[in-house]
């Protein structure tokens, strides 16, 4: 009982300071990132404006989002990448989208188109300098979202965390495509991607 007795003062200091600790890291600001579904949002709505804005042609459009079927592979862009996709479907949506409606000049876009030099690399054989070309794209357009979304600092830095998570995902996704425990069609298709353009364009973004 004694030293139970003498024990006891130690006992309740041990418990203040863990108290006290516990109140300061509570009080602490927490950096959290925007969720994943707004964050996507705003890459699919800055691509889809970016389209119309610069008045891409429906043949770019259209070879960019082409799949391979019947595996469902995206040409340029990571299957199942938390970017890639709301990208892929902002594509997607353009390259199928109706004329204006009763517009007599027959306009469905707005913007004279690309520059001939940006749109041979999109349309270029060779995989890796469409993929760059994509890249700076969509840098610029969900760049160009970002500044017009009305965000505050503490805002576009919990935007840019979900950028970087949603990157992480979409490149554990490659390099689980590239890994030997991958479907063949999968390695095969990814074999030599060493980046996903979409996730880099967007995490370049507002930099």
């Amino acid at each position: 009982m004694s030293r139970l007795l003498l024990l006891l003062p130690l006992l309740v200091v041990a418990c203040n300071s863990t108290t006290a600790r516990m109140d300061q890291d509570s009080s602490a600001p927490v950096r959290a990132s925007l969720p994943h579904a707004e964050a996507q949002q705003l890459i699919f709505f800055g691509v889809l404006e970016g389209l119309y804005r610069d008045g891409v042609d429906t043949e770019v459009a259209s070879a960019i989002c082409v799949i391979e079927e019947p595996a469902g592979i995206p040409h340029n862009f990571v299957y199942a990448c938390p970017i890639c996709t709301p990208a892929l479907d902002a594509f997607r949506l353009y390259a199928a989208r109706p004329g204006f409606y009763r517009d007599k000049t027959g306009r469905d876009t707005f913007g004279s188109g690309l520059d001939p030099a940006v749109r041979e690399r999109l349309l270029a054989d060779d995989p890796g300098q469409r993929r760059k070309a994509l890249q700076d794209l969509i840098e610029q357009w969900v760049d160009a979202r970002v500044a017009t979304s009305g965000f505050d600092e503490d805002k576009r830095e919990a935007l840019s965390m979900a950028f970087k998570e949603m990157r992480k995902e979409g490149m554990g996704q490659l390099h689980q495509f590239q890994s030997e425990q991958g479907p063949d069609i999968y390695l095969d298709f990814y074999r030599d991607w060493e980046t996903c353009p979409s996730c880099d364009g967007a995490n370049d973004a507002g930099e």
